[in-house]
């Protein structure tokens, strides 16, 4: 059965550890941001060996599991960093791949017009992208890549297999010593679901606060 009392004394220790789920899936999805971006752009590039290279890296991130990428930046890259930016990293160049798709299908979804319109102004390929395309495909993307943070959230907890303490391998350690299952996982999962909403709730505004503008 559940444990109030018990929930109520943990609760400190699971909120710290939240700190570092949020840690992770934020610089995670900075990281995926950028890298998704280079990528969609390599996906757009004149040179075939470009296009190829992008096109394997998306394959081979996108074909095997989150978890064993992770192993593989900590064990077989051997980093000179902590367990917790390693996580980061092999998180976000994960994210990466999957960003660079939801960025280029935003790009496909901005009228041509206004980019034949944009040559015909003087402005050369740079500035079109920079002025008129990119604005207009993030503005679309934006659900997507709110959708994409509260994934993180949750696939952050996959950072526990190289010791990182976030808040699904802090609540396996406090079960280690209270043996009551059933608590720890309401707890986990009353948290997990409070910072994906919080998110989920802060996109929505964004969203709104930018359509506004636009």
């Amino acid at each position: 059965m559940f444990n109030a009392s018990l929930f109520i004394k943990i609760l400190p220790q699971l909120i710290v550890a939240c700190g570092t789920t949020v840690k992770i899936a934020f610089f995670s999805t900075c990281i995926g941001l950028c890298g998704g971006t280079i990528i969609a752009f390599a996906y757009r590039s004149n040179f075939f060996m470009t296009r190829y290279l992008a096109k394997a890296y998306v394959a081979l991130v996108r074909g095997t599991p989150m978890i064993v990428q992770i192993v593989f930046f900590y064990y077989g890259l051997k980093l000179p960093f902590s367990p917790l930016v390693i996580a980061i990293l092999a998180i976000g160049f994960n994210s990466s791949a999957y960003i660079s798709q939801v960025i280029l299908s935003g790009i496909a979804a901005v009228d041509k017009g206004e980019i034949e319109a944009a040559y015909v102004l003087g402005f050369t390929k740079f500035q079109t992208m920079r002025f008129i395309i990119l604005p207009q495909a993030f503005k679309i993307v934006l659900p997507a890549l709110a959708s994409e943070l509260v994934t993180l959230i949750k696939d952050s907890s996959l950072a526990y297999i190289i010791g990182v303490n976030e808040l699904f391998k802090q609540s396996r350690a406090i079960m280690s010593s209270t043996y009551d299952i059933i608590t720890l996982y309401i707890a986990v999962s009353l948290l997990y679901f409070i910072m994906t909403f919080t998110v989920s709730c802060a996109i929505d505004l964004l969203e709104k606060k930018w359509n506004k503008l636009c």
